[in-house]
């Protein structure tokens, strides 16, 4: 069980994409190196914070946030997608 989690943590520092996982209250548990990029918000300062700090979605058009799919998933227990004109506003916003 060691070896596979730590082969898996060792992905998740390793891939490309920013991946972010969460809690089912969706509180941060772990960012990886591109998704602390991303963000602007360093792993150790995001755990324990709620998905809409780390992951604050604006309208690009309007500047209006719009619903964090992530509380979306959790609520609704599915994958949910972003909608058009959707951007990250990163911490130093």
């Amino acid at each position: 069980m060691y070896k596979e989690k730590e082969r898996a943590q060792v992905t998740l520092q390793s891939i490309g994409d920013a991946v972010i996982t969460t809690d089912a209250d969706g509180n941060v548990d772990y960012l990886n190196p591109a998704a602390e990029e991303l963000s602007g918000w360093e792993l150790r300062r995001a755990q324990g914070q709620p998905i809409e700090e780390i992951l604050c979605l604006v309208d690009d058009q309007t500047g209006e946030p719009v619903t964090n799919p992530v509380r979306r998933a959790l609520r609704e227990g599915r994958v949910v997608g972003l909608s058009d004109n959707v951007a990250l506003q990163t911490e130093s916003r």
